[in-house]
């Protein structure tokens, strides 16, 4: 009795050190979940609500252009082309996200896709790259997030 005891004991702890080891959060790994757990606390510490930023989303789709962002009120308000300054359409402006909306993007790809490389900026934690391959074996389902320059406002 007292080895049928200690045998599930042991596969209990292996089954416990197991999932803490292959996951924190769903389905994300304990590093990955905790840098992200990270970077969004430190974004959502900041309390911004308006701010502008450039992005750049890079992938075989249509509207592959940087666009400077504004956010007021935690919502996309516009954005211009930075190439030129002109405003970018309506159609355009509805696929922009805000930076929790990015991070959702983030936490996606973190539970689903195949290889996800993600860099977060050290001072407001918000993604400055997300470099996603939903499918290691597909053609041309790789995208790229870059946000760069984001502006608080006050």
């Amino acid at each position: 009795m007292r080895a049928s005891l200690r045998v599930l004991n042991l596969t209990s702890s292996l089954v416990l050190f197991a999932t803490a080891t292959c996951s924190l959060d769903g389905s994300l790994g304990p590093v990955r979940s905790i840098e992200f757990h990270s970077a969004l606390a430190r974004w959502d510490r900041q309390n911004v609500e308006d701010y502008d930023f450039d992005y750049l989303r890079s992938c075989f789709c249509e509207n592959v252009e940087e666009v400077r962002v504004h956010v007021r009120n935690g919502v996309v308000a516009d954005a211009i082309y930075t190439r030129d300054d002109s405003p970018v359409p309506p159609s355009v402006l509805a696929t922009l996200p805000t930076i929790p909306e990015l991070f959702e993007i983030v936490r996606d790809a973190l539970e689903d896709a195949d290889e996800v490389q993600v860099e977060y900026d050290p001072t407001y934690g918000h993604p400055t790259r997300v470099d996603i391959d939903w499918l290691k074996r597909a053609i041309d389902d790789e995208i790229l997030y870059q946000v760069e320059d984001l502006t608080p406002l006050p």
